[in-house]
This record gives C-alpha cells, structure tokens and sequence, in this order.
C-alpha cells in the first residue's frame, strides 16, 4: 500500500510490513477457527478485503478489525480487483 507499508498471505496466514518488508508480523484471525486466507487486496493502510480457503470476504477500514462481507449467494470468490 505505500513503499513501507505492506500486507501477504501464506499457508492460510496474512502478514504485514511497515517497515518496506524487512520485518512481517502475523496478524491476528478474525475467526477463532481460522479464516485461511487465501487473497489480500489493500486499497490503503487502512481499506482491504480479503478473501478464504473457505469462499468468504473479510472486510477491513482500520487494517486491524476485518468483518465478514456477504458474497454474492452461491458464488466464490477467491480475489478482489479494483475497478478502474
């Protein structure tokens, strides 16, 4: 999201930088049960979506709380894209 700022996923676990990726730290699951992220798309430090193994959208507007989004029913998502 900016030259420090930065977010990956891996194995069903997201991590940040802030520091150009010289250090990524483990964020926190929003789900006790694990959401195994599949896809991160930050629009800025703060606003993203990810998307799950298990076919969900996690929404973020502080780049530390993600609420579940509905999905269109009976479709998966698997990755977000901006409309440009």
């Amino acid at each position: 999201t900016s030259s420090d700022t930065g977010w990956i996923t891996e194995q069903g676990r997201f991590y940040k930088t802030v520091n150009g990726g010289y250090n990524w730290t483990e964020q926190q699951d929003p789900y006790p049960h694990g959401s195994a992220p599949h896809s991160i798309f930050m629009m800025n430090s703060s606003n993203g979506y990810i998307t799950t193994a298990f076919f969900k959208v996690l929404k973020t507007t502080d780049g530390v709380n993600w609420r579940q989004q509905n999905a269109p029913k009976g479709d998966m998502v698997q990755f977000i894209l901006p409309i440009v």
